[in-house]
């Protein structure tokens, strides 16, 4: 018979697996801030309750991260470093902790949900067909974006991955560099876009890459015609 003597150590199980302390993991960077600054790492702070031989873990989008250094213990800031896929919309992301605090304790997860800073060609998520199409030999007024302010630069490089090299890029009309050159341009803290050149050099379609570090890469592509 289920005696209220029961109940109680029932109840007191279910509180110990749902114990609510704060998590021995608190998530440094990324956070909630809207100015999405680059992502390159995940930075955590190991709290004094924190007890590496103990199950515990950090995911990214439910995948969990390895090798954190300095080595996890108390009182330790250990950073991961992370990439990002390109993609043509934006993604909100999830920083989760999970740790226990011995048999049937789990302690409550720490969460941070963030967008981190995506690369657009011309400002658009979705660039229509033929907005990357030139006139051969005609320098073409161009830019690299992100979707909000920052607290710091962001520095992009632009290269032609097609092959063979169709585009001379350049940051003036004046000093494009040979096809196939990467261009580097920079997005200040202050502005959401960066501008550049771009003149067709021989005839057929043409791929462009935009990267930078813990930022979302971003594509572009055209054809040249005369």
């Amino acid at each position: 018979m289920f005696t209220h003597r029961a109940s109680l150590h029932v109840a007191l199980l279910a509180a110990l697996i749902t114990a609510g302390c704060a998590s021995p993991i608190h998530i440094i960077k990324p956070d909630t801030n809207p100015n999405a600054d680059p992502v390159p790492q995940v930075r955590v702070n190991f709290l004094s309750n924190f007890n590496p031989s103990l199950s515990w873990d950090v995911s990214l989008d439910g995948a969990v991260l390895s090798g954190f250094s300095p080595a996890p213990g108390p009182g330790v800031t250990s950073v991961v470093p992370v990439s990002w896929a390109q993609s043509s919309q934006l993604k909100s992301h999830t920083v989760t902790t999970h740790a226990i605090c011995g048999t049937f304790c789990v302690y409550n997860s720490e969460t941070v949900n963030f967008i981190p800073p995506h690369l657009f060609y011309n400002g658009t998520t979705s660039t229509p067909a033929g907005s990357g199409n030139l006139k051969q030999f005609q320098p073409t007024a161009k830019f690299v974006a992100v979707q909000t302010d920052r607290s710091v630069p962001i520095n992009v490089t632009i290269v032609e991955t097609s092959s063979p090299k169709r585009v001379k890029l350049g940051l003036s009309p004046n000093s494009l560099l040979p096809a196939g050159t990467p261009l580097n341009v920079t997005i200040p803290a202050t502005n959401t876009k960066a501008d550049f050149f771009i003149v067709g050099d021989s005839l057929g379609t043409y791929i462009l890459s935009f990267t930078a570090t813990g930022v979302v890469p971003g594509a572009a592509s055209g054809t040249i015609t005369p």
